[in-house]
């Protein structure tokens, strides 16, 4: 019977220092867990400023990804709405202005037309005006024929008045109001028909910009143009994009690896945390409480 005693004294007293120990080792863990826990918040607040790094480096690459395609959209919407083609995804109005043309001999060849036409970049290059007028052929004593050619300046038109006076040989009125041109002498030593008259031989043409009308682009046309920008927007984006050598992908690719190595410490310590946690709740399960 006394040997019973002394061993549930025995193991009062082991147990006793089981639980010492147990209660020294809680103390130390949940220290340890405070610890990690502070660690955790600064590297929580490290990994957040790598987390906006992050996202301004991929907007960053996004942005610079997409420069070749705004540049060369920019440059399709802006060249082909010089043209008069108009702006994607939307049905533009334009103007058409009047356009006035006079091809003129004397004794020969004469039209007269005028139509609503573009007056876009491409038509701006009408035919440059000519107007020349020629002074009859005149005999002189060695017998050759000699003539005057005047060779007007006639760089801008706003008005039809030129085109009566020469239909109507006005050459005072001619005279009066181009002022600049340039004199050359023609001689020659014989002569199949003498005119005895001034001749005169023009081209003109010229916009009015007061006369216009306005249209308004069909469906059709502008899903053509809008095509043809869409095309040309993809097509010179990646062409732009393989000529500066960037690759979305491995930027990307990059950014993230980046990233990833800054949260490595973070997870670390909360796998550390938890593994803590888990020994203090074994040690607890058995109701040993500091």
């Amino acid at each position: 019977m006394s040997k019973s005693k002394r061993k549930t004294r025995n193991q009062k007293i082991k147990y006793q220092q089981e639980r010492e120990l147990k209660i020294k080792e809680l103390k130390k863990l949940k220290q340890q867990t405070i610890e990690l826990e502070k660690k955790i918040k600064l590297e929580e607040k490290v990994v957040r400023k790598a987390k906006t790094v992050r996202n301004l480096k991929l907007f960053m690459s996004v942005c610079e990804f997409s420069v070749p395609f705004v540049v060369v959209s920019a440059l399709a919407v802006g060249g082909l709405n010089v043209l008069g083609l108009g702006l994607p995804f939307r049905k533009d109005s334009y103007k058409k202005e009047k356009l006035y043309s006079l091809e003129y001999q004397t004794d020969g060849y004469i039209e007269i037309d005028e139509h609503y036409k573009n007056n876009n970049w491409l038509n701006k290059s009408l035919p440059e005006n000519e107007l020349k007028i020629y002074s009859p052929w005149l005999k002189d004593k060695y017998g050759s024929y000699k003539r005057t050619v005047k060779s007007y300046s006639i760089s801008s038109l706003n008005d039809t008045k030129i085109f009566d006076a020469i239909l109507n040989e006005d050459i005072d009125y001619i005279n009066e109001n181009y002022s600049e041109y340039s004199e050359y002498e023609e001689e020659t030593n014989e002569v199949s028909f003498q005119y005895e008259k001034n001749i005169i031989k023009a081209n003109l043409n010229f916009f009015d910009e007061k006369d216009t009308i306005k249209l308004c682009e069909s469906d059709s046309r502008n899903k053509i143009v809008t095509g043809i920008e869409i095309a040309i927007t993809i097509v010179g984006g990646i062409i732009f994009a393989a000529k500066t050598r960037f690759s979305i992908v491995d930027s990307v690719m990059f950014i993230t690896s980046e990233y990833k190595q800054k949260i490595i410490p973070l997870n670390k310590l909360k796998e550390e945390l938890e593994q803590k946690q888990q020994k203090i709740l074994s040690l607890t399960q058995g109701g040993t409480q500091c």
